[in-house]
């Protein structure tokens, strides 16, 4: 057992120093499966780019904004009457509730983030929407 042992601790140095993230071993009746987190590297990143490219293109500067969804669930509007509270052509502000999203029990509103007139609607009163899925589309 002390071999084994033994064997596992060279095995292990073994992964250490050459940086793996993962080893899985199979043999008769015996599955081993080693798996270490990714760990990003502690670097300072340079935004000089980043910073360049937002002088450039503004979201002030664009003419059509999506307001995507920020969670999974059923989506309803606050309106109680099972239709969509909203139609295109209405004016839409900053921090004005859209709907909301209901997953697990847990209502989770969504607030739009921009000012502007519906131009489009990409989803129905109780559809099931993704992550980053397009409620409605903006125009300036």
């Amino acid at each position: 057992m002390k071999k084994k042992i033994e064997i596992l601790e060279n095995l292990m140095n073994i992964i250490t120093s050459e940086k793996l993230t993962e080893l899985n071993y199979e043999e008769k009746g015996l599955k081993i499966a080693l798996k270490r987190p990714y760990v990003i590297p502690n670097k300072k990143i340079d935004n000089s780019l980043n910073n360049k490219v937002n002088k450039i293109i503004s979201i002030e500067d664009l003419e059509e904004i999506k307001i995507l969804s920020e969670g999974i669930g059923h989506f309803h509007s606050l309106s109680r009457s099972g239709t969509l509270d909203f139609k295109i052509g209405d004016s839409v502000s900053e921090g004005d509730k859209i709907g909301y999203i209901i997953a697990m029990g847990l209502k989770t509103p969504i607030v739009s983030k921009y000012t502007g007139f519906i131009e489009e609607i990409y989803i129905e009163e109780g559809d099931i929407i993704d992550f980053n899925r397009p409620i409605l589309k903006l125009k300036k």
